[in-house]
């Protein structure tokens, strides 16, 4: 690739570096998406409990 062998460590590293942040992106992605499902649930399971409440009174 490239003979200077400083040059080539730089890089590799910059090419490690890159794919960690594509997966860093993606993993946040998918824990953002599902945390997003949790409380959207979580929201839907406590109107339905205090409804539940307000109508036993």
């Amino acid at each position: 690739m490239i003979n200077d062998n400083k040059a080539q460590t730089s890089v590799e590293l910059i090419l490690i570096l890159a794919c960690m942040m594509v997966i860093v992106l993606i993993c946040g992605n998918f824990i953002t998406d599902t945390l997003n499902d949790i409380v959207l649930h979580l929201k839907i399971v406590i109107r339905n409990l205090r409804n539940s409440m307000i109508n036993n009174i």
